[in-house]
């Protein structure tokens, strides 16, 4: 018999906000595709796993592939919006400063096509990187 509490596999501690939120569910209602999807779930688990740096660095990389691929993403409906807003989410990840800011950023670029333009984006998590790196 497993004990949820610790389970590593069906709801990692590392991949739940406050609340009960997990990751897995973000990125099912927000519909956000594999680059994205990846992006924010290394976002969403920087520094809760390992060092915070390299989960934003990570996020980064599959964020800037998706740039850089200009692929048919983003898919996310606007529904996912009254699910739980971007800002919710952030809040409930205990996300700050330039990485709540780019992971909010990512979230909306999702639901409306018309949200950060992707350098911008890139530059938040740089900073977020910066911050990381200089905290470690």
């Amino acid at each position: 018999m497993t004990d949820t509490a610790t389970d590593m596999i069906n709801s990692p501690p590392h991949y739940i906000g406050e609340g009960g939120i997990e990751a897995i569910d973000v990125l099912e209602k927000y519909d956000l595709g594999l680059h994205l999807g990846t992006a924010v779930a290394y976002l969403l688990r920087a520094g809760r796993k390992g060092s915070k740096a390299e989960d934003l660095k990570k996020a980064r990389w599959w964020f800037k592939r998706w740039a850089d691929a200009d692929l048919e993403e983003p898919t996310a409906f606007e529904h996912a919006l009254e699910w739980a807003d971007p800002g919710n989410v952030v809040f409930a990840f205990g996300l700050s400063g330039f990485h709540g800011d780019a992971t909010e950023a990512i979230l909306e670029l999702a639901v409306f096509s018309n949200g950060e333009p992707p350098a911008v984006i890139l530059n938040m998590l740089d900073e977020a990187i910066a911050e990381a790196e200089a905290a470690s």
